[in-house]
């Protein structure tokens, strides 16, 4: 697919495993189909909204002047500028994520990578 998509929105799957354990959660993401995982829908790239996001990720080298480009923010500025939809199915269990900052903020980090990562590659990056 190339970096301009059609307007429709076109939707994912992220598989994940759940470990809990009394000093932490963790969350591993998985290749094989699972019982829990998340359903995205999204909209594709425009260059508005692309140029938008990469500029609100990118910082300035304070000691040499170069541009950096803060990974962690540009995934969740992703998710917010692009996913429209998001709905987690654990069992039979589904229960609808709203997309804002908090929500996004509080997702698991591997999960707010695979999410910018399948979108990327879906969408031509």
């Amino acid at each position: 697919m190339g970096i301009f998509v059609d307007k429709e929105l076109f939707e994912f799957k992220v598989f994940f495993i759940e470990s809990k354990s009394s000093s932490a959660n963790t969350i591993k993401i998985s290749n094989e189909e699972t019982d829990t995982y998340i359903v995205c829908k999204c909209k594709g790239r425009d260059f508005e909204n692309m140029s938008k996001t990469l500029e609100d990720s990118t910082i300035l080298n304070s000691i040499n002047g170069n541009p950096m480009l803060r990974i962690n923010i540009f995934y969740k500025l992703i998710i917010k500028n692009f996913v429209k939809e998001i709905h987690l199915h654990e069992g039979d269990n589904i229960s609808k994520i709203n997309i804002t900052s908090d929500s996004i903020n509080s997702l698991h980090y591997n999960i707010v990578k695979s999410i910018a990562k399948k979108w990327m590659n879906i969408t031509g990056a």
